[in-house]
């Protein structure tokens, strides 16, 4: 999915792992967690952090996207960096498709997002 993260961020193609749902989170919790500074009740996805790579390989339907890991265990990841989105900030469905081969497990993928 597309994530829009707001006013200063920009629009970054993420890797869903699912949703959670915190409807009966309190208003202003002043929780901070995820990636969301004052955690708000409602519907949140669950998405791999994700970042440009350098000297990507793009096309006109695909974006190569590097996955922003927290850690490798014998040259495997081992760690995920992930954040929570309000389902409000998917703006546009997107394919990951893993770039199999790579060196570092899971280190970059290719986005199809047709936007």
């Amino acid at each position: 999915m597309v994530v829009d993260w707001g006013q200063g961020f920009e629009k970054m193609s993420s890797c869903m792992w699912g949703f959670v749902g915190l409807s009966k989170l309190r208003r202003n919790s002043r929780i901070n967690i995820g990636g969301v500074n004052d955690l708000q009740p409602g519907v949140h996805a669950v998405v791999e952090s994700s970042k440009h790579v350098e000297n990507p390989t793009n096309t006109e339907l695909i974006t190569e996207i590097g996955i922003n890991v927290g850690g490798f265990s014998d040259g495997f990841v081992s760690k995920l960096v992930l954040h929570l989105a309000p389902v409000e900030a998917s703006v546009a469905p997107a394919i990951m498709v893993p770039n199999i081969g790579e060196k570092n497990n899971r280190g970059s993928q290719k986005v199809g997002t047709g936007i």
